[in-house]
């Protein structure tokens, strides 16, 4: 009898929704996904470039441009990539040359202020992900996955104390996703375990 191995792969493509310009980011990458074109996605730290250059490309491998020996070397021996922080490149026209000449498609990220007149002429399609402060019904959805993953994490079922919680969105995600995780470990914590936690 032969048994047969079945290998399920799931690609997380939980980007939150809620807000037109989050839809319409979400959108337009579901399009990129169909179409063999290089795209530029740019924006804040935490509003969700890479998650979306991971979804246009789940296959292809991810590199940040300050690793530039590293992507040289990647370059040699892909058809696809995608490039984190594109404005850390210390030769972004090296990069680009290869690119070009071995026709790599390349999904890249940037800061929203990064402008550079070769870099343009590359890429087709150009977005910018808006900050969270700018996508308010983004956050609530937010904060109930990053519960979710505090309740994993730590084991445990607590409810969340949603009372007196202002949303930290100075790094978009990360600064809400670091606020819900210590909040949700601190909210039950009594007054000889926080002493000690803050001795040590």
């Amino acid at each position: 009898m032969i048994m047969a191995m079945i290998v399920v792969v799931v690609v997380d493509t939980s980007y939150i929704t809620a807000s037109a310009s989050s839809a319409e980011a979400f959108k337009t990458a579901t399009l990129l996904k169909t179409l063999s074109v290089n795209s530029l996605i740019t924006g804040e730290v935490g509003v969700g470039k890479k998650r979306l250059a991971k979804y246009i490309l789940p296959d292809a491998p991810l590199l940040d441009a300050s690793n530039y020996d590293e992507l040289l070397t990647t370059l040699e021996s892909v058809n696809s990539i995608i490039i984190t922080n594109l404005e850390h490149s210390p030769n972004i026209k090296k990069v680009l040359d290869i690119i070009t000449l071995k026709n790599i498609r390349v999904i890249a990220t940037a800061k929203s202020s990064y402008y550079n007149e070769v870099v343009d002429s590359l890429f087709s399609i150009k977005f910018d992900i808006p900050p969270l402060s700018q996508r308010l019904e983004d956050v609530e959805q937010l904060v109930q996955k990053f519960i979710k993953e505090a309740s994993l994490l730590f084991s445990t079922n607590e409810d969340f104390n949603m009372k007196n919680f202002t949303p930290d969105l100075s790094q978009n995600s990360n600064s809400l996703r670091r606020q819900v995780m210590i909040s949700y470990l601190l909210q039950d914590i009594n007054d000889n375990e926080l002493m000690d936690i803050m001795q040590n």
